[in-house]
């Protein structure tokens, strides 16, 4: 029996929600290929990832009343809606949330007179990792583990010497485009562009070390959003459809200290800006 909020739906009131989840603590299967060597013992494989990992929610709800069960019902159909979704559970290291989607139906049992009902329903993480943290009213995840900061576009009047050495002498600019974060072993970067913006790009150095992601003829307009999770190579428009970079050199991790990522593109725009959050992981 645990503290428990799904998608923003509050079910820590124990006396009346009394919920669990089994499943989502363990670890993923491993993804990868693999082959028969070549007239030797033993098989090749692929560099492995994590896979996606399934798991249960389920509990029980115990009503004063008909009405009062049937209003509880209602608010957790609509937590548990399509779609991805956090779920945030009180720990003894604190509030810890994962990203869920639910890939089963919601199973009801009414129970004393329709008073109480028994529910339980099949879920999938598809980035199965405890964020620390719990979740606001709206069913975002909270700032309690996670720093943000905000960017606008390098405006350039020096110019960049090609090809390209690191670290990188950048001439003479303004340094609004440009943060200095610290990130942990255990933690996530995300980026987040919003246009307008054209041919955006992104550059993540510590030292010698730097990996660039540009997006060639890509413009974001008002209101649309590039976000770009450099750790697990993805970037998607809006958050869901895919934009490979058409440079991209993908950081395979990030050693724990202070990373500099620097926000440009092929013209300057006041408007545009770049999101950076790290997140930390349980």
């Amino acid at each position: 029996m645990r503290n428990v909020v799904v998608r923003g739906l509050d079910i820590n009131d124990l006396d009346k929600w009394v919920t669990s989840e089994v499943g989502l603590w363990g670890l993923p299967a491993s993804v990868y290929q693999s082959g028969q060597r070549t007239q030797m013992d033993g098989v090749w494989i692929t560099n492995p990832y994590s896979g996606a990992m399934s798991g249960a929610l389920s509990g029980t709800y115990i009503g004063e009343t008909a009405e009062d069960a049937q209003a509880a019902l209602k608010l957790l159909r609509k937590s548990l809606r399509d779609g991805l979704f956090w779920v945030s559970v009180l720990t003894a290291a604190g509030w810890q949330s994962m990203q869920i989607i639910r890939s089963g139906g919601l199973t009801v049992k009414w129970l004393n007179e329709a008073k109480v009902f028994q529910w339980d329903t099949q879920v999938t993480s598809p980035d199965p990792v405890w964020f620390r943290g719990g979740q606001g009213p709206d069913g975002s995840l909270d700032s309690s583990g996670q720093k943000t900061y905000e960017l606008g576009l390098h405006k350039v009047s020096g110019g960049l010497v090609f090809p390209w050495t690191f670290p990188i002498k950048w001439g003479t600019t303004t340094t609004t485009g440009e943060v200095t974060v610290y990130v942990p072993h255990a933690a996530r970067l995300i980026i987040e562009i919003k246009g307008l913006v054209t041919s955006p790009s992104i550059l993540i150095t510590q030292g010698q070390d730097g990996y660039v992601l540009t997006w060639d003829g890509l413009t974001l307009g008002y209101g649309e959003t590039l976000v770009v999770d450099p750790l697990r190579r993805s970037a998607l428009l809006g958050g869901s459809s895919p934009a490979i970079p058409s440079i991209r050199e993908w950081p395979g991790s990030l050693s724990d200290g202070y990373w500099t990522i620097r926000y440009s593109a092929s013209e300057y725009n006041q408007v545009s800006k770049a999101t950076v959050t790290v997140k930390e992981i349980m």
